[in-house]
């Protein structure tokens, strides 16, 4: 099986080349650099997106037993102004060799979500991402194989994070890349609500 792999120097060097992009195109990536050991320099990106969960309290809390297609009468959500700050970090796994995304998610009251709160947020999102991590209706226990609580091996705290077991193989399937940091956001990103603009790839287009 094919598999695409970076050593930190290269990651560093990615890194740095995509946070120059996001300056270019007005964007808010920043480079966190903790020391100069191999691994400690990660990337962070922050967004707000709308609260779908907590007025929804009435449903079955992991969303098991709602179908999309049920009448939106019955289970829609009181409306709400309500926002999540997401916190999301590309950070160098040191023994998989690959990029691995982190994440925090903060209500309004500054509280943090839970791992199984983030699993009702972004179940939909893994479901239909049309990659090797799809499997249509996504379990409990595929989301756990996908989207698990680890250790910000750089902050040394408890993240979300998207574990990075396949991330080798889906970066090979992905093709040549000229920065595959870009790529693993790309790829990964989509299944967190994090979506790069188009004008990332244009900065690479030939020509």
């Amino acid at each position: 099986m094919s598999t695409v792999t970076l050593t930190w120097e290269e990651f560093l060097q990615e890194a740095i080349e995509f946070q120059k992009i996001s300056e270019r195109l007005g964007d808010i990536w920043a480079l966190c650099k903790k020391d100069d050991e191999d691994g400690n320099t990660y990337l962070r990106y922050q967004q707000k997106i709308p609260n779908t969960i907590d007025s929804n309290s009435y449903a079955d809390p992991l969303g098991q037993n709602q179908s999309p297609l049920e009448d939106d009468s019955a289970t829609a959500a009181p409306s709400t102004k309500d926002l999540l700050q997401i916190e999301y970090h590309i950070v160098y796994s040191i023994s998989y060799q690959v990029p691995v995304l982190y994440f925090r998610i903060y209500r309004s009251d500054g509280s943090l979500m839970n791992l199984e709160d983030a699993w009702r947020i972004f179940r939909g999102y893994v479901g239909n991402a049309g990659s090797a991590y799809a499997t249509g209706h996504t379990t409990n226990e595929d989301m756990l194989n996908i989207m698990t609580q680890l250790d910000h091996p750089v902050l040394r705290r408890p993240y979300i994070a998207i574990h990075p077991c396949r991330t080798a193989e889906l970066l090979a399937q992905a093709g040549l890349s000229r920065n595959r940091v870009l790529t693993f956001i790309s790829l990964m990103g989509p299944f967190v609500q994090l979506v790069l603009k188009n004008e990332y790839g244009l900065e690479f287009a030939d020509g």
